[in-house]
Parts: structure tokens; sequence; C-alpha cells
């Protein structure tokens, strides 16, 4: 996966339309959100609105592009980012948002790293079920458990990996408490 941009120069975003997100017979809107996010991760390195617009079935997101913030800073770190509300979405698609962070250099020779995140948030009634992450991304879902904060209830991460359009190995964040998101995060030398 990979999200660039130039900082308000110009934006190109990983995203793929793939048959999978065209085609979907009875499936249920989680099962459709899930394969199209899989593709978005899979298949290519870069891509327009347009092309999210297609793969998540928003097409007024061509027409009324998503609302840009920043740059926000935390030192030398300053980060953008760009939301989509949709005012429908017969998916079920409540927010899409994509984050840059830039990161300064760890030491003397460290090098200028680039983060970058694309998370859906879904209403509650379209999360895909992990048996449909796992069908989008052809792996088993994996978790991890950890207490949480201040003595509260313990918090959960789950994760399905796949490969990219590299060949390398990626992952699709999986949350359903309290909200419904699907995010996928890399980074590299800037």
């Amino acid at each position: 996966m990979k999200l660039c941009t130039r900082c308000g120069f110009a934006l190109a975003m990983v995203i793929a339309t793939g048959a999978d997100a065209q085609n979907t017979g009875h499936r249920s809107s989680g099962a459709i959100v899930a394969a199209g996010f899989a593709q978005i991760v899979r298949d290519r390195e870069e891509a327009s609105w347009q092309d999210l617009a297609s793969a998540l079935r928003l097409p007024e997101l061509s027409r009324a592009p998503a609302t840009w913030n920043g740059p926000f800073s935390s030192g030398d770190d300053p980060r953008f980012t760009a939301i989509y509300a949709p005012p429908s979405s017969s998916l079920g698609i409540g927010k899409v948002m994509v984050e840059w962070r830039f990161e300064a250099p760890l030491g003397p020779n460290g090098k200028t790293t680039i983060s970058r995140m694309l998370t859906v948030s879904l209403l509650t009634d379209s999360c895909p079920t992990p048996e449909e992450m796992a069908a989008a991304t052809g792996s088993n879902e994996r978790h991890l458990t950890f207490p949480g904060p201040d003595a509260g209830p313990p918090q959960s991460t789950h994760w399905f990996d796949l490969k990219d359009f590299a060949g390398k190995s990626a992952s699709i964040s999986y949350t359903t408490k309290p909200d419904c998101e699907l995010t996928a995060f890399d980074k590299e030398n800037w």
C-alpha cells in the first residue's frame, strides 16, 4: 500500500477497483467493503480519488472532495489528513480518512520517513465479519489483547495479513468496538 502526497502540491492514493469490488452478487455490504479494501492494499501503488470512489461505491467523492486538515505539527513531524464523510452510502460507509505524517530523522544518520494510513469507518450493521475479512485477505485473523488504560477493560486489536502489489507483507487492522474500522498503514523513507 502506498498513500502519497507532496504536502499540498499533489495527491496520489493507493486504490484498486478490482473485479471483486464491482461483481457483488449476493454478498453483504461488509463483504463488499472488505474485498474492496483488501484490493486497495493488494493491487496498486497509486490511484486517484475517482478510483477510490469506484472501489468503495462512493460516486459523490469525485464531485465533493474530502476536507483537508493540516498541517498539524508536533515538533518536527507535520501531519496532514483528508476526511470524507459521505451523505449516504449503500455500503454503510460513515467516513474515509487518509493521513500522512512526516517524521524527522532519528540520529545523525537517520532518514526522514513518511507514514501513511487509510481508514474506512463503517456503520455497525455494515461491519464485515471476521470470516468476510479472512475471505477478502486470504489469511486468518490474528489478535492481541492487552490491559486497558487506567485499569479499564482489556483492549483488543485484530488484523489480517496479505501481500501488497510489490509482494511485501501488509496488514489490515480490524476493529469492531467501539466503532467498526478497517485501517491499512505503511511507512517508508522519504
